[in-house]
C-alpha cells in the first residue's frame, strides 16, 4: 500500500466514480408502445465509458506487455522467437487486442444507437463480449507449441493420487513431517 504504482492505479480508478455517477443519471430504461424493453445509456454516459474503458484497459496491456518485452530484449535465450515466453507474450497481446476491440465497439454501438437499444440487442452484445473474452483468455492460456502438442508448460498436470491418498513418503522430511 506504499507503492507508488499502487497510489498511482487508484488514482487511476477514481473516473470511474464519476462515470458511474454518469451512467445512472444518462440511463435508458422504458418500454416502447409494442411493449419492447428498451435499456442502454444515453452518450453523455456511453463516451465517456468507452474513452475510459479504452484507455484504461490499453494501459494494463501495456504495462503487463512491457517487462516481458523488456526480458526478451535482455535475455539471451529468447533469440528463438519461438519460445513459451514469446508465444505467450503474443497470444496476450493479440488477445487484448481483441477484447480491447470487443469492449470498444459494444460501447459504441450504444453511443451510436443514441441510447435506444432493445433489450435482445443490449444482451447480444454483452453476451458476445463476454464469449469473446472468454475465448481469447482460453486461447493464450491453453496455446499449442511449433510441434502442434498442448502446453504442458502452461497448466502441468495435477497428481491426483497424491491428492487423494495424503502426502506420499517422497513428500515428507526424514523426521516425517510433510513439506510446506
Amino acid at each position: 500500500m506504499d507503492s507508488l504504482l499502487y497510489k498511482f492505479h487508484l488514482l487511476l480508478l477514481t473516473p470511474y466514480i464519476g462515470i458511474f455517477i454518469l451512467m445512472i443519471i444518462f440511463r435508458v430504461a422504458h418500454l416502447n408502445s409494442d411493449a419492447t424493453c428498451i435499456i442502454s445509456l444515453k452518450r453523455p454516459a456511453s463516451i465517456p465509458l468507452m474513452v475510459y474503458d479504452f484507455v484504461f484497459n490499453s494501459y494494463l496491456t501495456l504495462l503487463f506487455i512491457r517487462p516481458l518485452i523488456a526480458v526478451r530484449n535482455v535475455s539471451r535465450e529468447w533469440s528463438n522467437s519461438d519460445s513459451l515466453l514469446t508465444r505467450v507474450t503474443r497470444r496476450t497481446l493479440v488477445s487484448c487486442a481483441i477484447c480491447l476491440i470487443a469492449s470498444t465497439v459494444n460501447i459504441f454501438m450504444v453511443a451510436l444507437l443514441h441510447g435506444e437499444e432493445s433489450d435482445f440487442i443490449c444482451l447480444t452484445m454483452c453476451s458476445f463480449d463476454v464469449i469473446l473474452n472468454v475465448i481469447t483468455v482460453h486461447w493464450v492460456t491453453t496455446g499449442t507449441s511449433s510441434s502442434g502438442q498442448s502446453n504442458e508448460l502452461l497448466f502441468p498436470e495435477l497428481d491426483l493420487q497424491k491428492n487423494q491418498d495424503g502426502p506420499k513418503k517422497s513428500d515428507m522430511n526424514s523426521d516425517g513431517s510433510e513439506y510446506n
